[in-house]
């Protein structure tokens, strides 16, 4: 009995770190900083953009991040000013999302699965089927939600 205990113990404690894991590995980037003595530059307005990204094995891809971002707040930048519009001192951040609950959701429903069946057949081998499912769901990654914001420069010709 002792044994089944320590090995729920084990798993649930896993499972805390998986989620703590999850919040902790945010996205807080920057990109696209403008030098304060460009004049060039007229700064008209910001934008703000939020987008989900998966952090596969918990490890933000910055290129692909920053590249998104550019991206969807170029566009919004466009819809606003028109053509000559672009962005500059784009700050990143990321947060929890509710997709989150669907990853955590399939590692802890594969370590109840194993843990339930292993503690009711008595079958070691199940009780650690269960926690590699947790194991899983931890190694594989998480969602961030991404916001995104910059300023929207005209550019004369």
């Amino acid at each position: 009995m002792k044994r089944r205990l320590f090995t729920a113990g084990i798993l649930a404690l896993a499972l805390a770190f998986l989620l703590v894991f999850s919040l902790a590995s945010c996205v807080s980037l920057k990109d696209k900083e403008i030098d304060m003595r460009d004049q060039s530059v007229n700064v008209v307005d910001t934008v703000t953009v939020k987008f989900n990204s998966w952090q596969f094995f918990n490890i933000p891809a910055s290129k692909r991040i920053k590249n998104n971002a550019y991206t969807k707040l170029k566009e919004a930048a466009r819809e606003k000013h028109g053509i000559k519009a672009d962005v500059v001192n784009i700050v990143i951040k990321g947060s929890w999302t509710p997709l989150e609950f669907i990853h955590i959701g399939i590692g802890a429903g594969l370590w109840g699965i194993g843990l339930g069946t292993g503690l009711a057949q008595d079958e070691p081998i199940n009780i650690a089927v269960g926690g590699g499912g947790l194991a899983s769901a931890f190694i594989i990654g998480n969602w961030q939600r991404i916001t995104a914001s910059g300023d929207i420069v005209l550019y004369e010709d």
